[in-house]
């Protein structure tokens, strides 16, 4: 997961699958301003539909993704 910060922020990482269980949950601390990655091994997930929320202080943002074997 790669994403930017415009300031410093508390962040965490929630993946959920199509019905809404949590599959996933990381709380990455205080992360800086600029571009970070974040790695999400997505090896012990079933194939399917997975949302992955990222919160940042008092923002979020989410992005479908599909695994497929």
């Amino acid at each position: 997961i790669k994403f930017q910060l415009a300031n410093s922020a508390s962040v965490d990482v929630t993946v959920t699958n199509i019905m809404g269980q949590v599959v996933y949950q990381k709380e990455l601390g205080t992360v800086s301003t600029g571009v970070t990655r974040h790695a999400l091994n997505t090896e012990n997930l079933k194939e399917g539909i997975y949302n992955v929320t990222l919160r940042a202080g008092d923002k979020s943002f989410s992005h479908k993704f599909v695994i497929s074997r």
